[in-house]
């Protein structure tokens, strides 16, 4: 749950709570227990504490609204974390199991307990361009012999980073030794009224 909606581990546990609360409140008491059978222990104990004796929701829109309720968040969250409860608690249960649990409980329940199609790798979109080739920023102009992605960069003119020694010119980095009139403490140089030196 973390991984796919980047909640922490506190919010991810409620919402898991509140989705099999939801889950339990669209099954019968025996669909729950069935259910129940074949999860873990902990989200087997929270669907049935979670199981009702009325007659059941079954529509998917129902289930995304009491699941937006119970966490105070919008019906399109809650659709998608209800969706991700869902597939975790198809990976929970053994393929040929999950088969025949998806038929004896209600088409939106089971439709919730359906593993998604692993997503297949793209093609990378990047394609080799040789200097001098292409029409792209980093191959330079048409016919360029130097692509801007292999240009040197120069300093700006008057840059410190166009001098061989740029901390030279560092205020900290004075030159010779340090003038005791020409500090901080001491004023200006030749003031009368040194900082450092307040009579008030």
């Amino acid at each position: 749950m973390r991984d796919r909606t980047g909640l922490d581990g506190d919010a991810a546990a409620a919402t898991v709570r509140a989705a099999l609360a939801v889950i339990a409140g669209a099954l019968y008491r025996e669909e729950t227990e069935a259910l129940a059978e074949l999860l873990p222990t902990a989200e087997a104990a929270a669907l049935r504490g979670a199981a009702v004796d009325e007659a059941p929701a079954c529509e998917r829109a129902a289930l995304d609204q009491a699941l937006a309720a119970r966490l105070e968040i919008s019906v399109g969250s809650a659709s998608e974390r209800l969706a991700i409860v869902g597939e975790a608690l198809a990976w929970a249960v053994a393929p040929a199991q999950r088969e025949g649990l998806v038929r004896r409980l209600p088409p939106v329940i089971g439709a919730l307990l359906t593993i998604g199609p692993t997503p297949t790798p793209s093609e990378p979109l990047h394609r080799g361009v040789r200097a001098g080739e292409g029409h792209t920023l980093g191959s330079g102009r048409p016919g360029s012999e130097t692509p801007v992605s292999g240009g040197i960069v120069g300093a700006h003119p008057g840059s410190i980073a166009a001098d061989d020694d740029p901390h030279r010119q560092r205020l900290a980095a004075s030159e010779g030794p340090p003038s005791a009139d020409q500090s901080l403490a001491g004023g200006a140089p030749g003031s009368t009224h040194p900082v450092g030196g307040s009579d008030e």
